[in-house]
């Protein structure tokens, strides 16, 4: 599969997971952590270059947010195992993304100069 088709895929998952938090209690996290994974898969779909280091950043503290919310939900949380798990693998696949998508186009950038 290849990249453009894969950026419009994750472009259409995120925007519906950024739309889905909307009844979420604490959507002002979530929306934003979704809704930039959806701008940066935007923006590789359309051949935007990308802010590498803001990017990297992002995907940074998403893996320091999976393993904070990995450990530290509170027991009385309704479900709390449930929710810490889809919490915390959300943000590891947001994460990911983000680094997939940071190093593919510094691996292209690095191409074109190498030419």
């Amino acid at each position: 599969m290849g990249m453009r088709v894969l950026s419009r895929v994750m472009l259409i998952l995120y925007s519906a997971a950024t739309i889905l938090q909307y009844n979420d209690p604490d959507l002002y996290i979530w929306m934003p952590v979704y809704g930039l994974a959806a701008l940066w898969s935007w923006m590789s779909w359309t051949g935007r270059s990308l802010p590498e280091p803001w990017v990297e950043f992002f995907a940074l503290a998403c893996l320091l947010a999976a393993f904070y919310v990995g450990t530290t939900l509170p027991e009385g949380t309704l479900n709390y195992r449930q929710e810490e798990l889809s919490e915390s693998g959300g943000l590891l696949v947001t994460a990911v993304w983000s680094l997939v998508l940071a190093r593919r186009q510094r691996m292209a950038r690095n191409q074109r100069a190498a030419s």
